[in-house]
């Protein structure tokens, strides 16, 4: 299964999500948007909206929805942040909450991924989707667009097409665990001599945990962790 997440990179290389992945790594901008989007689906769930992203998605009448709603098809699998449907006019509006500090366009292959499963979950059930809108929330503002659906049933086959191996700035954020990903990134930082790099913290951080992430794969046992109470763990045995 591929994730919505994750299918810019899919549609660039096949092998970003064919072969082994880290799934252990992560950093305190994904902790913090993992609370924030927590604490927005239990204030939802409680009937508090109290925030611009909470008063946007706030029920209305006429409207099929779901938050933190789960579903597959076409062998892709994820988590929609929250998602509309409105029964009269049959537009099927797909939202996805933004917590980091880079804009990103609603024109996205994660959110074109979340409607072409919700698509198939609500046409299951006997509702058609006559338009579909894409919105991004962030920066306590709303950014749409329209979508054709043809744009977004053409997905699987894109994903069928992709290249097999291919190296690009993908390399940088894949989690695979891929020679020509690990030799991109350190040609970047380390040949082709680009300093500019050195001020986006982001790349230098991601080749850092890529390394840490393969040393610690390749020798568990020299790993030395320290728990809250001191006692050191030497490859998970204490």
């Amino acid at each position: 299964m591929i994730r919505p997440s994750s299918i810019e990179r899919a549609l660039k290389c096949k092998d970003s999500y064919q072969l082994p992945q880290f799934t252990n790594l992560s950093s305190p901008a994904a902790s913090e948007g993992t609370r924030l989007h927590d604490k927005a689906h239990r204030d939802y769930l409680s009937g508090i909206y109290d925030s611009e992203y909470l008063k946007y998605i706030k029920p209305r009448d006429g409207d099929l929805n779901g938050i933190e709603w789960q579903g597959e098809a076409y062998g892709i699998a994820g988590t929609c942040d929250y998602w509309r449907y409105n029964l009269e006019s049959r537009e099927l509006e797909v939202i996805d909450l933004k917590t980091g500090q880079y804009p990103i366009e609603p024109y996205s292959p994660q959110l074109q991924a979340y409607a072409l499963i919700i698509i198939k979950q609500l046409e299951t059930f006997g509702h058609v989707v006559k338009s579909i809108k894409l919105t991004i929330f962030q920066f306590d503002e709303s950014a749409s667009i329209d979508i054709e659906r043809e744009v977004i049933e053409a997905l699987p086959d894109m994903l069928n097409e992709a290249p097999q191996r291919q190296e690009g700035r993908h390399c940088m954020w894949c989690l695979s665990d891929c020679p020509i990903r690990k030799k991109y990134v350190t040609d970047t930082i380390e040949q082709k001599h680009d300093y500019n790099l050195l001020n986006k913290r982001g790349v230098v951080k991601r080749y850092l945990e890529q390394l840490q992430a393969t040393l610690i794969a390749n020798h568990p046992e020299c790993v030395i962790w320290k728990t809250r109470m001191g006692k050191k763990i030497f490859g998970g045995v204490k």
